[in-house]
Order: structure tokens, then C-alpha cells, then sequence
């Protein structure tokens, strides 16, 4: 099927627009301190691989957001923690947060984080220095428990062991002899419910038209030597053999200055960023993991193993590049691409991205070369062509790895990182005003208005604290008939453990979202699927 075909139908994603740069907080420190993390973590021994990278990144830029918004406001936390914020300086709170989150995990053997950490403190100005240090310290110390047993290193059974060719299964491809970090598969996602939440369909049958299609194009395209790839598809391929850590966080770091963001802003597109890329690796090799396709390497060489008389082997057949030590389907730069696309677009609001990213050349992977992309399309286009062309994947893998990145940024989006709103004055959202307000002081409850032109029978998901993760059912609604406002009210007595009104406090923070069940028992949003997060003003 046509990679236009394949990325169609994957639903698009909005987020509120970012504040530009102002003189009272200086979004620099971000800046820096996302990078001093990209280099402890690239200088790491042993060696962080890709997702395992970014899992590692997320861990601090989740603090860095937690710290900044603890004191800043605006944005919905990604876990609230307890920390007094009285004068706090938000530069002084995201340096302590990096640093602090960083020697918990990497360590610092040759001092030079704490080098920087000392510098970049004293260059602060005094007020607010140490309430701020103390703020970015509990943000860490909150993050680290938090994602005390995620998953991180654990033992997993043993995969692709090196052996006779059995068609269709993947085994390690020389010069690697193990399987590359497995236990990423089965991790607790940062924001997903389940690492399996966007498993696509198996690939395809080996005895199919498409499989011969897909895997003759391979053969043809990526092979290093014979192959019939021009000079420009070969510098793409080369393109995107860049190192994802340095090529994802560089992109942040430019999307940042480009949109002169400040502080706040700055610290949420990063925490954001690293979160959603994080989790769609994990998606991606939770699905590696289960389908243990053969590698073009494996299958172009055993293709007299496939029973499809449309494919012959090459017993000598070689990639551009060395093939990664992992799992075929899907490719997991498409993955990580995909995400990161439909993250550009929706923080710039529209699918014109203009963004500059920094890629490889000559089979390297370090950032020697920049490329423009108009439109997420132009980069999800180029990243399925790339892994192609490179001789690592089948098409099918690559696209289905950008669609798997799209779904999870989207759907990760629509409940996190999303603006506070303090009630009575809400800020309407573009046609809808979620929230009308507080029905009498005695019977404190919410009333939820929403558009929908669907009809069926919905539900009203309700929960204490920040974040849309898990909800508990409060409410039904019938959206009959379908395309008029409806309103669902929520007191009290709907939260569960709590007696009569004592559910809705002042001064607390409350989310909610609003599913339908429509006839044919399909789960989908309203509301754009947001999830709203609302602060109840003390009486």
C-alpha cells in the first residue's frame, strides 16, 4: 500500500499556543542544562542506545517541567509534589532539578557536572537562589520515586540468538552478537497506559504480493553495494543514521530559540518532547519484541526460505550500513520521527512546521549537516524513504512506525502538559468552555458543557489531581440527538471515596474527559479528546 495511503486517517493534534521570551525568565538555563543531560548521558558507560537515551532524558526534563511549573503556574504538572514556592527562582529550580536528577541516575565521575552546576548557580542572582534550589531538588527527589520500579534494566528472556535462518524470525545481525536493550519493550510508559496501547497489525505474510513488493524494493534500494539508489537518496539514508539523542534534543533546543519561547515554555517542550519520544519507543519495541521480524540482512540472504517464489536470495547481500541490533518491525527512527513530527505541528499549531534538524553523513552519527522541512508530511515522507534506502527496514515497518509515533503523540498530548485553568475564570478552549463553574457553596459540583455531533451514549471520566492517566467514571450522558450542547454535573458524591461533598476541595486540582460510546460500541473523544485539568479557588 501507497506510504500515503498507510499515514492517512491518523488524527490530528492541537496544543495551546507558547508564550514568547520574556525579561523575567530566562529560558537559557533550559537550554543549557538540556544539553549538559544529552552529554552525560552520550558520555555514560556502559553506552545509552537510542530509547534507552531518552528514557534517561525523560527522567530529567519531566523534573526540570515539574520544577519550573511548580513555581511558574500555567501548566498542569506531570506529578505534583510538595514544595514551598514562596520567592523561588524558576532558573535556580530547573539547573537544581537537571543536576540533581542526573547524579541520581549517571553519576558524575570526573566532576564535570558538578563543575557545571556550581558555575551556573553562581551566575544566578541571589534572590530566590536557594527557595529555588531547594524546589528543583524536591522535583527530582519526586520524579525518582516515582519511576523507582518502571521497569528500567530489567531482565528479560534472551532473544535473537545467532543461529540457522528460520523465515520470518529475527536473530541478531553480525557484527552484534546480543540483542539491544529488550527490557524497553516491557517498561512502564512515562504517559501511555501500557506499552502495548498502540501495537500495530502483525507485517506481512511472507508468502503475500506485498511481502515480494516490499522486500525486492529493499534489496534493490538499500543494499550497500550494486544498489540503485541515487547520490541524493544515499545522503538521506546517511541523513537519518544520526545519533536520535543529539538529532531529537538539537531540534527542541532550535524549535525553542526559533519561537523565542521563555522559561516556562521552554521547560514544557522539552519535558514534553523527551516524554512522548520516550514513549513511543517503548510503543515501538514492545511491538519489535512481539513480532521478532527478520532484518532485509536475515531475509534477503534465507529468501529461498519464505516460500514466495517472487523473492531470490542473495547469500551476499549487505545493508548500506550496519544493521541495529534489534528487532525489524516497526523501525523504530520512523517511530521516533513520526512523534516527534506530529509534536512540531502541534506546538506550532499548524502542519507548517518549519523546522531546521541536524543529521549524519557518510554512514556516521554525529550531527555534521542540516536539512529544512515546510511540513511534518515532507519529514514522516523522507524517514519512511531513509530506512528504506539505508537497507535497514521494509517499507511497511517504516510506515507503520511513523503511524505508531503519530498516535502515541497524539493521544499522549490531548492529557498532558496542558494548561491549568483556575475556576470561576475559565479560559475557553476553541468551541467549548469546559467548565461553567460552581453550583452554591453548599453543593460544590462542576457543570461540563461540550459540543457533540455524535450520538450514543457517553461517559463523563473524572478524577483528583492533575493529568487525565486514571480516571474513574462519574457520570453518563446521552448524546441524543447528536450535534447540540449537552452538560453532565459533576458534585461531590460522584468522586469515588468521598462522602457526600467533601470530594471537591478548595484549592484543589481536579481533570476530566468526556468518552462516547457510540452505537457500533466505539470508544472515541469529545471535546478533541483534551483532557482538562481545573483548580477549585479557595473560598
Amino acid at each position: 500500500m501507497a506510504t500515503a495511503a498507510l499515514l492517512a486517517g491518523v488524527p490530528g493534534l492541537s496544543a495551546p499556543p507558547l508564550a514568547k521570551a520574556d525579561a523575567g525568565s530566562s529560558a537559557q538555563v533550559a537550554l543549557d542544562w538540556n544539553l549538559n543531560a544529552v552529554t552525560a548521558v552520550r558520555n555514560a558507560a556502559p553506552a545509552k542506545f537510542q530509547t534507552e537515551g531518552l528514557i534517561y532524558m525523560s527522567y530529567v526534563q519531566a523534573a526540570v517541567y515539574d520544577a519550573v511549573t511548580k513555581i511558574m503556574g500555567r501548566y498542569v504538572p506531570y506529578h505534583d509534589f510538595s514544595a514551598n514556592t514562596a520567592g523561588a527562582s524558576p532558573e535556580a529550580a530547573a539547573i537544581a532539578a537537571s543536576y540533581n536528577t542526573l547524579i541520581v541516575y549517571l553519576g558524575d565521575p570526573d566532576g564535570s557536572l558538578a563543575a557545571k552546576y556550581t558555575a551556573a548557580i553562581a551566575a544566578l542572582p541571589d534572590a530566590g537562589k536557594a527557595q529555588g534550589i531547594a524546589v528543583g531538588q524536591a522535583a527530582a527527589a519526586d520524579v525518582v520515586a516515582l519511576r523507582a520500579q518502571d521497569g528500567r534494566n530489567a531482565a528479560t528472556a534472551t532473544y535473537g540468538a545467532i543461529g540457522p535462518i528460520v523465515a520470518g524470525t529475527w536473530q541478531v545481525v553480525p557484527p552484534s552478537t546480543t540483542a539491544q536493550t529488550p527490557w524497553v519493550a516491557f517498561m512502564q510508559p512515562f504517559l501511555l497506559k501500557s506499552p502495548d496501547q498502540f501495537r500495530p497489525d502483525p507485517p506481512p505474510t511472507l508468502s503475500s504480493a506485498a511481502w515480494a513488493t516490499e522486500f525486492n524494493e529493499t534489496k534493490l534500494y538499500g543494499a550497500k553495494n550494486g544498489a540503485v539508489r541515487t547520490p541524493d537518496q544515499t545522503a538521506t539514508a546517511y541523513f537519518w543514521n544520526a545519533n536520535v539523542i543529539n538529532q531529537v534534543n538539537q531540534t527542541f533546543r532550535d524549535f525553542a530559540i526559533q519561537h523565542s519561547l521563555d522559561l516556562g515554555d521552554t521547560a514544557r517542550l522539552l519535558a514534553m518532547g523527551e516524554l512522548v519520544e520516550t514513549d513511543a519507543g517503548i510503543a515501538c519495541f514492545d511491538a519489535k519484541y512481539n513480532y521478532l521480524f527478520w532484518r532485509p540482512y536475515t531475509a534477503i540472504r534465507g529468501a529461498d526460505l519464505d516460500g514466495n517464489p517472487d523473492t531470490v536470495a542473495d547469500p551476499n547481500w549487505l545493508p548500506l550500513v550496519n544493521t541495529p541490533n534489534h528487532p525489524e518491525y516497526p523501525a523504530a527512527h520512523d517511530c521516533l520521527t513520526g512523534a516527534l513530527s506530529a509534536l512540531l505541528a502541534a506546538v506550532a499549531g499548524t502542519d507548517r512546521i518549519n523546522a531546521d534538524i541536524w543529521g549524519a553523513t557518510d554512514g556516521g552519527t554525529t550531527l555534521t549537516v542540516k536539512r529544512h522541512f515546510d511540513t511534518a508530511d515532507a519529514l514522516q515522507t523522507e524517514i519512511v524513504n531513509a530506512r528504506v534506502w539505508i537497507g535497514f527496514h521494509f517499507r511497511q515497518s517504516a510506515v507503520e512506525g511513523v503511524v505508531l509515533g503519530r498516535k502515541v503523540a497524539h493521544w499522549a498530548m490531548k492529557r498532558y502538559f496542558r494548561p491549568l485553568i483556575d475556576m470561576p475564570s475559565i479560559v475557553a478552549r476553541p468551541a467549548l468552555s469546559p467548565v461553567s463553574g460552581m453550583q452554591g457553596a453548599t453543593t460544590p459540583s462542576f457543570t461540563v458543557s461540550f459540543p457533540s455531533d455524535r450520538v450514543g451514549q457517553g461517559q463523563v471520566y473524572f478524577g483528583s489531581g492533575p493529568g487525565c492517566r486514571e480516571l474513574v467514571e462519574v457520570a453518563t450522558h446521552d448524546l441524543n440527538p447528536g450535534g447540540t450542547e449537552h452538560t453532565v454535573v459533576v458534585t461531590g458524591n460522584d468522586l469515588p471515596g468521598t462522602v457526600g461533598d467533601n470530594g471537591i476541595l478548595p484549592g484543589a486540582t481536579y481533570s476530566f474527559e468526556v468518552v462516547t460510546v457510540t452505537g457500533r460500541g466505539v470508544e472515541t473523544d469529545d471535546n478533541g479528546g483534551l483532557c482538562y485539568s481545573v483548580r477549585i479557588p479557595r473560598q
